[in-house]
């Protein structure tokens, strides 16, 4: 539970962009983020699971 958490603080970014503006690039750019932290798979896997039950 407390990994979505984190993946949910993670996908803050894009909380005051109205839901039709959120592109794919906006998305990518959070799990290129991700990567640069240095994340490990399994947490941006739960951010992806979280755009996709989000977003699509």
């Amino acid at each position: 539970m407390s990994s979505y958490k984190a993946s949910w603080e993670r996908l803050r970014a894009l909380q005051d962009v109205e839901m039709f503006r959120v592109t794919i690039d906006s998305l990518q750019k959070i799990v290129d983020q991700d990567a640069v932290q240095g994340l490990s798979k399994s947490s941006i896997q739960n951010d992806k699971m979280l755009m996709k039950i989000t977003f699509f």
